[in-house]
């Protein structure tokens, strides 16, 4: 998770963090390792039959078509990234394979809905390949 998932919100001292873990979902803070992970992100895109992304990951398929690198400053664009600064700290840490046949997400964690968090799409089943 974004380490700005972290900071506890002043009001009442709560942070996006605490949702996810309350709901049985184990999270940690993502590394900032823009290199490494640009790096480590080619590397799993070029493994054929990799990757696959939930229909629902809509952002997340849009931003692989539209991210770009700045020449000039020898880095990616800074707009309407964060799905791909999401998806380089995931290849930082490690992807792992979930069988979701075999391991289903807990009910609860599907179903806590909130203005600001929907994970009721995780628990569909159609997948997206995306080819490098």
């Amino acid at each position: 998770m974004d380490p700005l998932g972290f900071i506890a919100n002043p009001i009442n001292g709560q942070c996006y963090a605490d949702v996810f873990i309350s709901r049985g979902l184990n999270v940690l803070p993502a590394p900032k390792e823009l290199s490494t992970g640009i790096q480590k992100a080619k590397q799993e895109l070029v493994k054929p039959e990799n990757l696959f992304f939930n229909s629902a990951c809509s952002r997340t398929l849009r931003e692989f078509y539209t991210y770009c690198w700045d020449k000039g400053k020898e880095k990616p664009v800074d707009k309407d990234d964060h799905m791909m600064e999401c998806f380089y700290r995931a290849c930082v840490v490690g992807l792992d394979w979930v069988d979701f046949k075999r391991e289903e997400l807990k009910q609860e964690a599907l179903a806590y809905q909130d203005n600001w968090l929907d994970l009721s799409p995780l628990g569909s089943s159609s997948l997206t390949k995306l080819v490098a």
